[in-house]
């Protein structure tokens, strides 16, 4: 597949995402070297830290209610009501996507203790001092003022109230998205699918995390979470790409402003460019990395 992609490929990708997800998960376990902890996905690594942090927690015994907020499809709110170790009296998850909450529907379908609520984390509709613990993960970025944000839900919690975030741990990005990114713009791509949807000042990560929950919380502490990619073969990386990053925040062929051979083309550039990297340096290698922060509420 390395350099050239044909329409009839492209099309088995886009019309089969199952298909398309098997083989980008496939391909990234086999260019990945190494796993902090050894787990295989941020969620594997955050869930067994989040359960043990609440577990161990006198306040969230006395208010065993949990929020979600930000909680899309409801993964995080899933595995947590599944674990019998944990005594959940409440767990909400908030979101102001209905297509993502019906999702989590589905998911927390059979999942006793869960309810599900359409709302804004900037106007929480929930009292003060409702919740024992909250979780804010990959979301604060979308909120568009994460001061706010973080104040509203300190205000749902109980004083010294437990709260997680899980956040990408820099703003850097990788070779390939980088190139992407550049190529899309070049191509005449939609704004949409490759710029970036937050405000450069409005993005919590490790490096200003701190800062960000000084305002409402105290005695933070921060868990690594990184995953190493290495690929010494084109059609390799070709296969990672095409899988995964190609169609990423795209209706894929389905967009009505590009054709087929845009898609082609990008494709093409994209692998030509990795491809002088591996071949100049013998390997593309790069890492993906989380943070896990875990505060209590002043």
């Amino acid at each position: 597949m390395a350099g050239v992609i044909t329409g009839e490929e492209l099309d088995r990708l886009w019309r089969n995402p199952a298909e398309r997800q098997s083989r980008h998960l496939a391909s990234r376990d086999a260019a990945t070297t190494f796993l902090t902890a050894g787990a295989a996905s941020t969620e594997d690594f955050a869930l067994p830290r989040i359960a043990a942090v609440l577990q161990s927690s006198a306040v969230f015994r006395t208010r065993p209610f949990l929020l979600d907020a930000g909680c899309g499809p409801g993964y995080y709110l899933a595995a947590l009501l599944e674990n019998p170790a944990l005594s959940l009296h409440l767990a909400v998850g908030l979101d102001r996507n209905r297509a993502a909450l019906q999702k989590a529907q589905d998911r927390l379908r059979h999942r006793p203790g869960g309810s599900l609520v359409q709302g804004d984390i900037l106007r929480l509709p929930f009292g003060p001092a409702t919740f024992g613990a909250a979780m804010c993960n990959r979301m604060l970025n979308q909120t568009g003022d994460i001061a706010k944000s973080l104040a509203a839900v300190a205000a749902a919690l109980v004083q010294d109230g437990l709260l997680f975030i899980v956040t990408a741990d820099t703003d850097e990005v990788s070779p390939l998205r980088e190139a992407h990114e550049r190529i899309q713009a070049e191509l005449g791509f939609p704004a949409r699918i490759y710029g970036h949807t937050t405000r450069p000042d409005q993005r919590f990560n490790l490096a200003n995390g701190p800062e960000w929950l000084a305002l409402a919380f105290k005695e933070w502490q921060v868990e690594l979470y990184e995953r190493r990619l290495r690929f010494e073969d084109p059609a390799q990386l070709g296969e990672y790409y095409a899988s995964g990053l190609l169609f990423q925040k795209s209706s894929g062929l389905d967009e009505p402003a590009l054709s087929e051979a845009h898609w082609r083309e990008l494709y093409a550039r994209v692998i030509t460019e990795m491809t002088q990297i591996i071949r100049a340096s013998g390997h593309l290698s790069y890492r993906e990395g989380a943070a896990l922060f875990i505060a209590r509420r002043k």
